[in-house]
């Protein structure tokens, strides 16, 4: 199955439709299967969960992702995710 979202971009589109229009940052992360898209710095929320979108399926999710849970968790945190950069200008 080829993936769904093949860009950060398109990541950051998905989440932003999914939150209300609430911005996402330029930067984020990704791994084989996910876009961690945090939210712009200037709107983040202080929980344990943040916003990631399936790459195969193309669904935003919001997935538990706490530094303070020990690896071998459900944290996403502890997955060996990659930086990403949306370099569009939009």
């Amino acid at each position: 199955m080829t993936d769904k979202v093949t860009s950060y971009h398109q990541a950051r589109q998905i989440v932003e439709r999914a939150n209300g229009g609430t911005p996402t940052a330029a930067e984020g992360r990704e791994d084989a299967e996910y876009y961690h898209v945090p939210a712009d710095p200037d709107f983040a929320m202080l929980d344990d969960c943040d916003w990631y979108v399936n790459k195969k399926t193309g669904k935003a999710e919001r997935l538990y992702s706490s530094p303070l849970m020990p690896a071998g968790s459900d944290s996403m945190y502890h997955r060996g995710f990659k930086p990403v950069r949306d370099e569009t200008n939009g």
